[in-house]
């Protein structure tokens, strides 16, 4: 999808900049735990590029030791534990919890109010996972990407030139809203804030509470999905509330 194909060339652009430039911390802060989120306490996980570090913490974690328990635990749990504590380490080696890193965008992702992510989508949503650039809600299918380095606002830039798009006020210093395919899939919004960009891709129908017609080709109203870029509006003004 073009959602894809966009966000993560420029989130992996942006991540191994990042890792190229700041030193990592000590290894005693590795097994760190996050607030809970507004959705549920959030899962924390980490890109491909992220691999080699994320091996790098969790044998730190069994070095220093991850666990209170004298119980042995068994080789699944143990294998659990790890994935898990190493996915937190990651993300914070490049300024995770909340710390201000610019690949960090956890306390952003927490700052999405529950109403305003369930009024976008029809399933009752889980908690929301948290990745470098990225918060991810309904298993990826709705996605609110961040940037909070973007000065020179190249990602606005960037989707906003090749798309039609139509203005969105009252989100940031400047949003606009767009469709894929026009009259047929679910908006798209770009705004920011500042140096802090946001945007917001949805599922298409019928998962999504925008109203459609027809099965397998949608049809969408311009003034549905204008109704539904004006919620989506609402998750990146969560996101700008709480700054960089």
């Amino acid at each position: 999808m073009l959602r894809d194909m966009l966000g993560r060339a420029y989130g992996a652009s942006a991540s191994v900049q990042k890792l190229t430039r700041e030193p990592l911390p000590a290894a005693a802060g590795l097994c760190g735990s996050t607030e809970s989120a507004h959705l549920g306490e959030p899962t924390i996980t980490t890109k491909t590029h992220l691999s080699s570090l994320a091996v790098v913490a969790a044998a730190a974690c069994l070095v220093t030791g991850c666990s209170k328990s004298t119980k042995t635990p068994s080789a699944a749990a143990q294998g659990a534990a790890a994935t898990a504590g190493a996915g937190q380490a990651a993300v914070a080696a490049l300024g995770g919890g909340g710390g201000g890193g610019v690949l960090d965008v956890s306390k952003q992702c927490k700052a999405i109010k529950p109403a305003d992510a369930h009024a976008l989508m029809k399933a009752t949503l889980s908690a929301v996972v948290i990745n470098p650039l990225e918060c991810d809600f309904a298993d990826g299918t709705m996605k609110v990407n961040i940037r909070l380095d973007d000065v020179a606002h190249k990602q606005y830039t960037l989707l906003a030139t090749p798309a039609p798009g139509h203005e969105l006020t009252g989100v940031g210093d400047q949003a606009y809203w767009f469709e894929p395919a026009e009259g047929h899939t679910t908006p798209w919004i770009e705004s920011y804030k500042g140096s802090v960009a946001c945007e917001v891709s949805a599922a298409d129908p019928p998962d999504t509470t925008i109203p459609y017609t027809g099965a397998g080709i949608y049809t969408i109203t311009d003034s549905d999905a204008a109704a539904y870029a004006a919620k989506e509006g609402g998750l990146c003004s969560d996101v700008f509330s709480v700054g960089r």
